[in-house]
């Protein structure tokens, strides 16, 4: 069969049809049929089209959608199956399944040349680039030009590459499959970060890359558009590309590891990217050498038991060797404020005689100074120490993820860390929102921690219903932070001398913390927050009681920070202080969505919540019923204000609810490490 377009409309020849009409459902017409061909003018189906039919479909005489009974690969076309009648282009086209058509529109659109089937099927790494192989099929012919595109998500960032060689072939199903390779050198990467914040070098890097094709073919006048290509067409080539290691030189001092991966729920290909400088990466060489072999025999005998037996026995038999055990601390790579640091204080303080700890940290931190103890060692992120320390820890502790902790977040190192006993630290009250996708335990044989800290029985029960944890995985300490926040809470001469600092902390929103900053100024939530710091109430208030106002955002907003200004307000970022701080020294907080006030309340001082938005996941009714936030909730910044002067005039007017608090958290001492380093203990010494 063969689809022919000629100056006053279309021919369809080939075959021997049955008796055959075009048109809408409603309303068709007969078409003219003679000598195995089908031919229509253009000037007169144009009538037919309307509003609720942009497209014609050729019907039998029973009114069913005729089918072509032909395999595809036997139906040829010119290389233009469209034409202009005034002023409008109509083109003719063959659906997906078999049915013959003809579009009302500018250009064709490409589901009707392209099969939407990319997959990844090949990664290789040459010294300085990253090779990247492509198969996808087409309709009838092949496209001219085929690009790869690789954008930032939750960013306008990207860049487009052509394919460096394509080859394509005929199958029997009438399909033309397309290959295609691509290269990607330091070159494409360097333009690509130059539309973000530069190349995170000596930190970790927070950005998920997804991979789109995109195809020209400029006698069809293909529809632009970008699709997203599979991840891998076939389970085994996922498998080894689960195994495999993909490194390439980026420049004279760094190496950059790949890691691939398709997406939770459609599979697609996205990538990330981790740095390394390359004194630490001969190190990653030579212990990859030495460890590697031993790790993957006790990962086969952990797998063969169908138990963690072999695994305990081994850590047992290597702490029984050792005087001390060692534990690494840290949260971000580059942060030192919180439950992280409270932890490894009080480890260097009060059980340097048990454990080695030690704190993981970027040199560029603004918090690198406030790691140093002498009873603890300070390890630089991604330094050749950094690699070295991680086969010999008994213990890591973290605030967000384990990941964090690793010089590169590679295949060996992630076995490497499965020999640790991990605690999650926590960096807020788990029950107030559902994390169970982020923190959740994952699998028995790889979970995500081995110990969770929880602040209160309820959280406790979340942990295990929602989470998927076990009872002797979770203990009911507290954050360490509280201790802190405990010993403030009976300071009331402290609480005397601030009573006149008001502190604005909201919280973050997914999705916006990689926003190039002219992107950021047109979020709802810059905005608002803006718009409330330039409020003539709130000026008001600071002029008539004295307020000392400070904004501070969230670490993954603080890059933002430059952008909000308001003259009455501190704008405060992680260069000046640090959360902890804040919260002590003021003695009332203006939040949104924070964990953080949960903190301010157990201090026995005011929140209040300004949610003009829905940032917190709805879903936490069913997660948590018996959510309850510790202050009052206002959507109008006027009502805010107004509670807030209310408070101030008559303070013993209390907003924080003395119940909630306990509920959230029941001790009143200055314990949560103690409780902490006790579980560890009774883990590994039960008797």
């Amino acid at each position: 069969m063969q689809l022919i377009t000629t100056k006053s409309g279309f021919i369809i020849s080939g075959n021997d049809f049955p008796h055959l009409r075009i048109g809408t459902p409603e309303r068709q017409i007969d078409l003219e049929q003679s000598d195995k061909q089908i031919r229509f003018k253009i000037e007169d189906i144009v009538p037919l089209f309307d509003e609720q039919h942009p497209h014609l479909t050729l019907y039998t005489t029973d009114d069913v959608p005729y089918q072509v009974s032909e395999p595809l690969e036997n139906i040829t076309a010119k290389e233009s199956l469209n034409l202009t009648y005034l002023e409008k282009t109509y083109w003719l086209a063959i659906t997906d399944d078999k049915q013959i058509v003809v579009l009302a529109q500018p250009n064709l659109p490409s589901e009707y040349f392209y099969n939407q089937d990319a997959q990844l099927t090949g990664l290789k790494t040459q010294y300085d680039s990253l090779i990247l192989g492509l198969t996808f099929s087409t309709k009838f012919s092949a496209p001219e030009q085929i690009q790869l595109t690789i954008r930032v998500r939750h960013t306008k960032a990207k860049i487009t590459l052509p394919a460096t060689r394509a080859a394509r072939r005929h199958h029997h199903t009438g399909k033309v499959i397309n290959e295609a390779v691509f290269a990607l050198d330091h070159h494409a990467f360097d333009t690509l970060y130059g539309q973000l914040n530069g190349v995170p070098f000596d930190t970790y890097d927070y950005n998920l890359f997804d991979v789109f094709i995109s195809f020209m073919k400029p006698s069809l006048k293909i529809n632009p558009y970008y699709y997203r290509v599979g991840y891998y067409s076939a389970v085994l080539d996922q498998e080894k590309a689960k195994e495999n290691e993909l490194w390439f030189s980026y420049n004279n001092d760094y190496q950059v590891y790949f890691k691939p991966y398709g997406t939770q729920k459609y599979d697609n290909f996205s990538f990330k990217l981790s740095f390394l400088p390359k004194g630490s990466y001969e190190t990653y060489l030579l212990l990859s050498k030495k460890l590697l072999k031993p790790i993957e025999e006790m990962s086969r005998d952990n797998s063969d038991n169908g138990s963690n037996t072999s695994k305990e026995k081994y850590e047992l038999e290597n702490i029984a060797a050792k005087l001390k055990l060692k534990i690494a601390v840290g949260e971000y790579p580059d942060s030192a404020t919180d439950n992280g640091l409270v932890f490894y204080r009080f480890i260097c303080n009060h059980y340097a005689h048990l454990f080695d700890p030690y704190y993981i940290i970027s040199k560029d931190s603004p918090n690198y100074d406030a790691v140093a103890h002498p009873a603890g060692t300070r390890i630089d992120y991604r330094s050749p120490e950094h690699v070295e320390l991680l086969p010999e820890l008994d213990f890591i502790a973290f605030t967000h993820t384990s990941d964090y902790l690793l010089p590169v977040v590679s295949p060996m190192m992630t076995k490497l860390l499965d020999h640790a006993f991990k605690i999650f630290l926590q960096h807020g009250i788990s029950s107030i929102r559902d994390v169970s996708k982020r923190y959740g335990k994952r699998s028995k044989e790889q979970p995500f921690a081995n110990l969770v800290v929880a602040s209160s029985p309820l959280e406790k029960q979340l942990l295990i219903e929602k989470m998927g944890y076990d009872d002797d995985e979770v203990v009911v300490s507290g954050l360490p932070r509280f201790d802190n926040l405990i010993y403030y809470r009976h300071n009331e001469r402290y609480k005397k001398d601030h009573q006149h600092e008001l502190l604005i902390i909201p919280t973050w929103r997914a999705g916006e913390d990689h926003l190039p900053k002219k992107e950021f100024v047109e979020t709802e939530f810059f905005k608002h927050w803006q718009a409330f710091l330039e409020d003539p109430t709130l000026k008001r208030l600071k002029e008539n009681y004295r307020l000392s106002i400070s904004f501070y955002l969230h670490h993954n907003f603080q890059r933002y920070a430059d952008l909000f200004d308001a003259s009455e307000v501190s704008i405060l970022t992680r260069e000046d202080t640090t959360v902890q701080q804040l919260l002590i020294q003021n003695q009332l907080l203006i939040t949104d969505y924070s964990s953080v006030g949960i903190d301010f309340a157990l201090m026995q001082k005011p929140v209040f919540y300004y949610q003009f938005d829905h940032g917190l996941d709805e879903s936490n009714d069913s997660y948590n019923p018996n959510f309850k936030l510790p202050g009052p909730i206002y959507d109008d910044p006027n009502d805010l204000l107004l509670a807030i002067e209310s408070y101030i005039r008559y303070p013993s007017s209390q907003p924080v609810d003395p119940k909630i608090v306990e509920a959230y958290y029941p001790y009143n001492d200055q314990m949560a490490s103690n409780r902490i380093v006790s579980a560890l203990l009774d883990h590994f010494y039960p008797d």
